[in-house]
């Protein structure tokens, strides 16, 4: 009864490690770089450049005008995409409103 068993569990690992070998590895907790496209990356772009502008004192709101580096933090359940890029002021722009 258990030889069965035990070929079952030696082709489900040799299954598994046939189909890993393709895809990079995955570590809980590690970084690995992200397309700039992902909506993870924009969400993360959207949300730093609306708190910084809600921050700043200048008159002018500042925009992304580069992506330098997009990676992504592979976390139980969710990834989280952290982003380094080059901004500037966008003079076409409206001024910002004084709240």
């Amino acid at each position: 009864m258990s030889a069965p068993w035990l070929l079952l569990a030696a082709l489900a690992l040799a299954a598994g490690a046939a189909l890993a070998k393709d895809r990079p590895p995955r570590l809980l907790g590690g970084l690995m770089d992200a397309e700039e496209n992902d909506e993870g990356v924009q969400r993360a772009l959207r949300f730093a450049m609306s708190e910084y502008n809600k921050a700043s004192n200048d008159m002018y709101r500042s925009r992304v005008a580069e992506l330098l580096q997009a990676r992504k933090q592979v976390r139980e359940g969710d990834d989280s995409s952290l982003c380094k890029c080059k901004m500037e002021k966008s003079r076409d722009a409206k001024p910002k409103l004084s709240q």
